[in-house]
């Protein structure tokens, strides 16, 4: 299990922000944490993302998205 997001200083224990991945791509060397950003912030419905709006995931919300794809594309 991966805690994808930092919010303060600590690993956000939200639901939508833990997601589970295999060893080679939390420990070892297919880690990319930009990534793991990315699917967090996809798990999210728009009330999550508005409940830490001083977080600015929106708008990294739609950097990932033009990098990587939303999940409206797939």
């Amino acid at each position: 299990m991966e805690h994808a997001l930092l919010f303060k200083g600590s690993q956000l224990t939200e639901k939508w922000a833990i997601i589970r991945l295999c060893y080679w791509s939390h420990l070892g060397p297919g880690l990319n944490k930009r990534i793991n950003e990315w699917i967090a912030l996809n798990h999210a419905e728009p009330a999550d993302l508005e409940k830490y709006k001083n977080a600015g995931w929106d708008k990294k919300l739609k950097y990932l998205n033009r990098i990587y794809g939303n999940k409206d594309s797939r």
